[in-house]
């Protein structure tokens, strides 16, 4: 309801706009186009929901085939980690 500063908004709408806010939120928190990600320790951050590019995201290249292997294509090119292990493996559990 404090989406609707007005008092002119429904509070159905002004739930359903909050809904579309979290939403859009989870996306960006989830969107990793573009991002280069190689070097960075990624063996304990989960990975699942995780979308990403096949042309321009950059992973570490002890997890490209475990990404790969886990993810589904989404649109062409896009792609999202759904299955398999969502946690990316230690060197040591290579």
């Amino acid at each position: 309801l404090a989406l609707a500063p007005d008092r002119a908004l429904a509070p159905d709408r002004a739930r359903a706009r909050a809904r579309d806010r979290d939403r859009d939120l989870a996306r960006a928190r989830n969107d990793f186009t573009g991002a280069d990600l190689q070097g960075i320790d990624l063996g304990k951050v989960n990975l699942k929901g995780v979308r990403w590019s096949e042309a321009t995201t950059r992973w570490p290249a002890e997890l490209v085939d475990q990404v790969r292997r886990n993810s589904v294509e989404i649109e062409p090119g896009l792609f999202e980690i759904r299955g398999g292990t969502t946690h990316a493996p230690t060197p040591a559990h290579l």
